[in-house]
């Protein structure tokens, strides 16, 4: 299953789905939540061979201001 990896209440729900499954005798599962990273791989790594504007622009979709709003 794909989820939107930066909307934590639908992934949320995805979860407890699929646990439910799981439980009910239905095997393994697998979710592949997609995001984006904001920042660099480390805190040594500034990230700057990614374009501001991109950057920017997945920045509005950050989980945490999503949960908030």
């Amino acid at each position: 299953m794909v989820a939107d990896g930066n909307d934590v209440v639908a992934l949320d729900g995805l979860v407890g789905d699929c646990l439910a499954k799981i439980r009910a005798g239905g095997g393994p599962m697998l979710i592949v939540a997609r995001t984006y990273r904001l920042r660099g791989h480390t805190t040594a790594d500034p990230g700057h061979y990614r374009p501001e504007a991109e950057v920017a622009e997945h920045g509005k979709q950050d989980p945490l201001l999503r949960a908030e709003a």
